[in-house]
């Protein structure tokens, strides 16, 4: 058959189409955070993957309706296709209502739903598949315009999510698709049709822009309809109401004797993804109006030391700034950092007047991500303070991806303690959960592994753990609490009704003691429920998951030791996604081997090691280097951006330069496999030795490290794809696999690090590369 003679305009059509794929993936992945739980980022991964494997098993399967002869206008259609099942999805995600739940009838629910989400991107896969397969004697050049539109469009999406929001952004993907079926189009009529597909969604688009018409109508299946909304604001990585000021006190951990009918507060409300809430109050310079904040247990650091520099990690609205300058009537230093910019913006510019901080001489409030910024500050501090800081919120890198999680490891509270003064305080809240065994034992065992890690053998003497009402509030302190210090804590407590559950000299939990005594037994079985209790750090940085994926094997769901419902869903989506994309990934392997000879199997599997191999690099560098950039936003901008780009540099090059009969396997696989070994060794350098270097340098080096892998890993597709070519295997099931198994690895990659470590699943990478090279290593030879 002879060859296809595609358009200049093709590799730039194809662009644009996985382009609007990356955009729709991220935006979807910030929508699903609000609308669902935050782990249901992981739906917008693997549902992008799959739909790219389901397009390329249809132009497989239906020669009919994808002829060869037809095959970029084929692509045009599906690329229009697309951005019209973008729009009518994004419509089905906001409107429709789906309530997560394990019966028969939620679980139809939820496959019903999934159509919404699923079919934009199978006719993105349809364009890509139609593109890749059908021009073999161009595919290296076309892969690097797939490469550079995805590399393009991960950049893009980020800056989109600050300045339009959401909606538009899924919107302006819609457009950037239908107008990726435009370049493509080979007749004048179809250019007509498909050119007035894209007007169409542009109208949509600008008509949104300026009418603000999409909105969320539901959350977890309930209607969503807040009142007394001052601002609804959205970001890269969170979505911020604001609400009108209110005047009903609240507390998260006061004490028995506090009398809320003495105070008369006024405050705002604000609300990350519709769940994490922070609280901005009233503040005209008169102390006394707002020491109710000092009945608070999380602010009991400031009993103990209520003069000296102090820093507050996660200040949100300002409530713990300004509890921390009531104590000397605001004549101190205080310093807050605040990685969200949105609640910055509304703290010290939309609300300034409000809450009065931004008046205050001793306060600085900084946006920055608190452990890199402090890693680079030279001050002490004699508090420091990190106040129920959690957001449950996705962000654009992924789920289980989480900048708070990495508030919460070994490496962060010997950083704390390394930034305070001698007989500075580490004040650090969780919940209680009614006394059950969870987030309190495990902070207080972290807190204790830390201080081991800085020489201290006896960490009991450096602790405090003080009860108000469902909060915990630990004091850690690199020198021992002295009996002062142990009379000042009972007097505060005693006036405020709080609870000591664990000082030098007192326990009244026997298992905080239990723990200290014996740190080993923090992992295992606590009645019927397996919980891993052990110090999280920074390769396990998952404090908030201790529901371990063990109970599911015994079927046993229970939560009532102190795990929230929300974990335990996680781990039921987690372990549903697990057994769903390992089906599909080997009912995917299996259709076509049947039909296949010994060399050609081999050849079908090398593309599945493909598709695992990317992936498991891909998500554990964003999560290593999403910790050593600080911003979320940063990790889907740098890493993502440089990975796919680089990547397209390699395909390029691959296309000019790469011939089986000049570069053999044993030069690409020494290549390959030199570079992630090295690649992993820089970046744990990195993380070590670069933690306190400015943001510009650490964009520079994150660049650099995934730009070293990238340009090897894009020769891999077009070097296969030739021997693909020899060994007469269909290339659209080639595709198909390799996608399938970039989703089982998507959701495979947050399993093997919940449970081994980020540093495993990298190694995952480094074994797949290793299977597919030893799979292609004889028809290598014979070529």
């Amino acid at each position: 058959m002879a060859e296809l003679k595609p358009s200049r305009s093709l590799g730039f059509g194809l662009g644009l189409v996985t382009g609007a794929t990356l955009v729709l993936q991220t935006a979807l992945t910030r929508l699903f955070s609000v609308i669902f739980l935050y782990h249901f980022a992981l739906v917008a991964v693997s549902s992008a993957m799959f739909g790219m494997a389901v397009g390329a098993v249809l132009v497989h399967l239906w020669p009919r309706v994808f002829p060869q002869d037809q095959s970029q206008q084929r692509a045009a259609d599906c690329a229009s296709f697309m951005g019209l099942a973008t729009v009518v999805g994004l419509l089905g995600c906001l409107y429709v209502p789906f309530e997560l739940s394990t019966n028969a009838l939620g679980i139809m629910g939820f496959l019903a739903w999934m159509l919404f989400v699923v079919t934009p991107f199978l006719f993105s896969g349809l364009t890509v598949c139609l593109c890749l397969t059908r021009f073999p004697q161009i595919v290296g050049k076309l892969y690097a315009f797939d490469l550079a539109g995805a590399a393009l469009g991960c950049l893009l999406a980020a800056g989109l999510l600050n300045h339009v929001g959401p909606y538009n952004t899924v919107l302006l993907a819609a457009w950037l698709a239908a107008m990726g079926g435009v370049l493509m189009s080979t007749s004048t009529a179809r250019r007509r049709l498909t050119g007035a597909v894209a007007a169409l969604l542009g109208l949509v688009l600008v008509g949104n822009f300026f009418t603000h018409t999409l909105k969320i109508k539901y959350v977890l299946g309930r209607p969503y309809a807040p009142k007394d909304t001052r601002y609804e604001l959205w970001n890269a990585f969170s979505y911020l109401f604001v609400s009108a000021p209110r005047d009903k006190m609240i507390l998260w951990g006061p004490g028995d004797r506090f009398k809320p009918s003495l105070f008369k507060p006024e405050y705002m409300l604000l609300l990350m993804d519709t769940r994490a809430a922070t609280r901005m109050i009233r503040f005209d310079g008169d102390y006394n109006a707002v020491s109710w904040l000092n009945w608070d247990v999380i602010s009991l650091a400031h009993d103990l030391r209520p003069t000296g520099r102090v820093l507050v990690i996660g200040p949100g609205g300002g409530r713990d700034i300004l509890a921390a300058l009531i104590p000397a009537k605001g004549n101190r230093l205080v310093t807050g950092v605040e990685i969200n910019p949105l609640t910055r913006h509304v703290v010290m510019d939309l609300e300034k007047d409000y809450n009065g901080l931004s008046k205050v001489p001793g306060v600085n409030y900084v946006n920055d991500e608190a452990r890199s910024w402090l890693a680079r500050d030279p001050n002490r501090y004699q508090v420091i303070t990190v106040p129920l800081v959690d957001t449950w919120a996705s962000t654009s890198a992924g789920a289980f991806a989480l900048s708070e999680n990495s508030l919460y490891t070994v490496e962060a509270f010997r950083l704390y303690l390394q930034h305070l003064e001698a007989r500075g305080v580490l004040s650090v809240s969780r919940w209680w959960h009614a006394g059950s065994i969870g987030e309190t034992h495990r902070l207080m065992i972290l807190a204790a592994e830390a201080l081991r890690q800085q020489g201290i053998s006896q960490p009991r003497q450096h602790l405090i753990l003080a009860l108000g009402a469902d909060v915990v509030n630990l004091l850690a302190s690199p020198s021992p609490f002295t009996p002062e210090d142990e009379a000042s804590l009972r007097q505060a407590c005693e006036q405020r009704g709080y609870q000591v559950l664990l000082s030098p000299s007192h326990c009244a939990d026997p298992r905080l003691e239990n723990f200290l005594a014996h740190p080993e037994q923090a992992s295992g079985w606590f009645g019927d429920v397996h919980l891993d209790l052990s110090p999280t750090t920074d390769n396990r940085p998952y404090f908030f998951h201790s529901f371990s994926l063990r109970n599911l094997f015994t079927g046993n769901l229970k939560t009532a030791t102190g795990t929230t419902t929300s974990e335990r869903d996680a781990m039921v989506i987690l372990s549903s996604l697990v057994v769903a994309v390992t089906a599909v990934a080997v009912g995917f392997w299996v259709w076509p081997a049947r039909a296949c000879t010994g060399s050609q199997r081999a050849m079908l599997t090398y593309f599945a090691c493909l598709g695992f191999g990317f992936m498991y690099f891909e998500s554990a560098q964003l999560q290593r280097l999403n910790l050593f950039l600080g911003y979320p936003v940063y990790s889907i901008t740098v890493v993502l951006f440089t990975l796919l780009l680089s990547s397209s540099l390699g395909s390029w090059w691959a296309e000019k330069r790469l011939r089986l009969n000049q570069f053999p396997t044993v030069k690409v696989a020494l290549v390959l496999i030199g570079s992630l070994l090295l690649v992993n060794f820089l970046t744990l350098q990195a993380l070590h030795s670069l933690a306190g270097a400015t943001t510009a340098v650490r964009i520079v080096v994150a660049g650099l490290l995934m730009s070293m892998m990238g340009l090897p890993l894009g020769t891999m597709f077009p070097y296969g794809l030739q021997l693909a070519q020899k060994a007469e295997v269909s290339l659209a099931w080639c595709w198909a696999l390799n996608g399938a198994a970039s989703a089982a690895a998507a959701v495979y990659a947050i399993a093997f690090s919940l449970s081994y470590g980020i540093e495993f699943t990298y190694w995952l990478s480094v074994l797949s590369y290793l299977v597919a090279f030893a799979l292609i290593w004889k028809p290598a030879s014979r070529v």
